[in-house]
């Protein structure tokens, strides 16, 4: 099966989208398909050396760059050339299937001919969605929150969205040892510490800042640690959160590290806020599923986006945007080593249904039908 997959996003990136992609496409790359990605590029870093993997699938660059700076307008005005250029590179090279994320670039695919599959991120009731999500083969939804808003807003056929969270590398983050102290000598981490760490962006939506508020209420023997976050958001997090004694903002680390940084970790935390949709309803975050793979305690926001993969066995769950509910479930999960270490290992068995070649395997599936 020959796939292209489109993504009208500038690789690479330090977002989690960029990763997600790459991911994506290795792994159906692995399972035999002929894989190409066409997507613009960002500065001249080699795309491999970034993600520090091999180059097992193609990647077509789009001849031009995508202007941010601009705005919306640039970003419509990037949307529909890398669409129109994509367009033609489908044309010539007649993929079986195509796979892709943008709405914009996924409708003017549809007009190709060739089976397309919509996987959408983020929805939203207007009508670009909605004719996008009509016209495509099929729509893959990373969480049924996404599914749900698709058939009750735009009136989508619940029978041509299929729900496929996303994943993590399961096998080689359980390969690992566990001694956390073995990987805080690595990362100049404390010994004498319990460490209560949140991997990702900085974003309103994710809720960094509530638990950076909560270390404030924390005891001096746990430290927070933040490890993400674009130099701009850094800077921000520095005036109002840098006096917070117990807090490290660790910065942007390669993805390929993130698992020893887990692994450091006594308790993981996923403090997602409940304000806007794509945090309480749509998101399916990597840093989840490797947060499963650590088979270390999750404490996590009590959101339905959430509750689709974790329950009470693996996660203690704590009010969303709320400071001082954050820090009492990490106390609570910190007080009682033997209840986290059965939450753990729940999540380690639950990790192993969440890998990339699984969800490689479920997209398949879906493209053969």
């Amino acid at each position: 099966m020959k796939l292209y997959y489109l993504a009208g996003t500038a690789l690479p990136t330090e977002k989690a989208h960029g990763l997600q992609i790459i991911k994506t496409c290795a792994a159906l790359a692995a399972q035999g398909l002929s894989v190409t990605l066409l997507v613009p590029k960002r500065g001249a870093e080699d795309l491999w050396s970034y993600y520090q993997m091999p180059a097992t699938f193609e990647v077509e660059w789009a001849p031009f760059k995508l202007a941010p700076q601009l705005g919306r307008l640039g970003y419509w005005w990037g949307a529909w050339r890398f669409a129109c250029w994509a367009w033609r590179k489908i044309k010539q090279g007649q993929p079986d299937v195509i796979l892709v994320r943008d709405p914009l670039p996924a409708l003017v695919a549809s007009w190709s001919g060739r089976p397309v599959f919509w996987e959408s991120h983020e929805p939203k009731a207007n009508w670009l969605f909605g004719l996008v999500a009509k016209r495509a083969t099929g729509v893959v939804a990373i969480s049924s929150g996404i599914k749900n808003f698709l058939v009750e807003h735009l009136g989508v056929s619940a029978e041509k969205i299929s729900v496929v969270p996303d994943a993590a590398d399961v096998e080689v983050i359980q390969a690992l040892s566990d001694d956390k102290n073995l990987w805080r000598q690595q990362l100049n981490l404390p010994l004498d510490k319990k460490i209560a760490l949140y991997t990702g962006h900085l974003y309103d939506w994710k809720g960094a800042d509530t638990l950076a508020r909560a270390a404030k209420l924390l005891p001096a023997d746990v430290l927070v640690v933040l490890v993400g976050g674009t130099i701009e958001a850094l800077a921000d997090f520095q005036v109002r959160f840098g006096a917070t004694p117990n807090l490290l903002l660790a910065g942007h680390q390669p993805a390929s590290d993130i698992p020893a940084w887990l692994k450091a970790a006594d308790v993981l935390v996923l403090p997602n806020s409940g304000k806007q949709l794509i945090s309480s309803t749509f998101t399916s975050p990597l840093k989840l599923f490797e947060y499963l793979a650590a088979g270390r305690a999750i404490v996590a926001s009590d959101l339905p986006s959430l509750r689709e993969i974790l329950t009470e066995a693996t996660c203690f769950f704590v009010v969303a945007d709320d400071e001082v509910a954050l820090a009492r479930g990490i106390k609570t999960a910190l007080a009682d080593p033997a209840l986290a270490a059965i939450k753990a290992r729940e999540t380690a068995t639950l990790a192993k249904n969440f890998s990339w070649a699984k969800r490689a395997e479920h997209l398949i599936k879906i493209f053969a039908k």
